[in-house]
């Protein structure tokens, strides 16, 4: 889990954070069959906005989680890319603007290594959502068993001092 300090110098660190903001509602972003064809695709504002035709507006202080079905790829070179490079989806930079402009969330996480897709040079997803406060959660195992469910979550990370992220578990309570 990346806390705002893993890419915003002067960014909330690990020990600093309030509580409030590791438990939120889950709202998950089905982009598994565009990404089965296109490893390097991303979630796009259109994809959020139709979640939102079909459930709603996102909650306040919700994690927007990518379930992209790379978790099915893990313990795989595939997990990474191929061989040409690092393959994976990730958020759009306009997505991650987005969800800091319009809506009130917690932050984000993905079933990959990244926020952003892995082909990105500038890192927009990173810099908008830890520029903005929020967290941004990796490697994020089981979304597909909670897509259809309203969860909440709750990101358990030890309090490191001064530390801008680290290992986590993320829980899904249905």
């Amino acid at each position: 889990m990346d806390f705002p300090s893993h890419f915003i110098a002067d960014g909330a660190r690990v020990d600093g954070f309030s509580a409030d903001g590791l438990i939120g509602p889950a709202v998950v972003i089905d982009i598994a069959a565009r990404a089965e064809e296109d490893p390097d695709t991303w979630v796009t504002v259109e994809d959020l906005q139709a979640w939102e035709m079909e459930n709603g507006d996102i909650p306040e202080g919700a994690f927007v989680l990518m379930y992209s079905g790379w978790e099915h790829r893990i313990g795989t070179p595939a997990f990474f890319g191929d061989d040409t490079g690092l393959h994976f989806p990730g958020f759009s930079g306009e997505a991650a603007e987005w969800l800091v402009s319009q809506r009130s969330i917690h932050g984000v996480g993905v079933d990959t290594l990244s926020i952003d897709h892995a082909i990105t040079e500038t890192f927009e997803a990173h810099y908008m959502i830890l520029g903005s406060g929020l967290l941004a959660i990796e490697n994020v195992a089981n979304l597909e068993a909670i897509m259809d469910s309203q969860a909440t979550i709750v990101c358990g990370i030890p309090k490191y001092e001064e530390g801008s992220g680290g290992p986590a578990r993320i829980l899904a309570l249905t």
